[in-house]
């Protein structure tokens, strides 16, 4: 039995747009998030596939540091995806 993505071999694009309504559900914040991320596989021949990703953002409003998108860390000697190694949390 072998795992296969059906999106292995086509390009992604995601748009996400967040809204926070300060007093909604309790909430404190008052702000907008715009989010945009690409992914595009790249098959090399015999050397393999390369995944290239971009991805930007904006917040407009005032928010605390856990409602941004921080640079993803690990701290472990596993490779994860999409995280870089060896990074300190904050």
């Amino acid at each position: 039995m072998e795992r296969s993505d059906i999106n292995d071999n086509y390009s992604t694009l995601v748009l996400k747009y967040t809204k926070g309504v300060d007093g909604f559900l309790e909430s404190d914040f008052d702000y907008e998030k715009v989010q945009f991320s690409y992914q595009q596989p790249w098959q090399l021949g015999g050397l393999g596939r390369l995944t290239s990703s971009v991805e930007l953002g904006k917040t407009f409003g005032e928010v605390p540091l856990s409602l941004l998108s921080v640079v993803p860390g690990n701290q472990t000697l596993f490779s994860l995806y999409n995280t870089f190694p060896n990074l300190d949390f904050l």
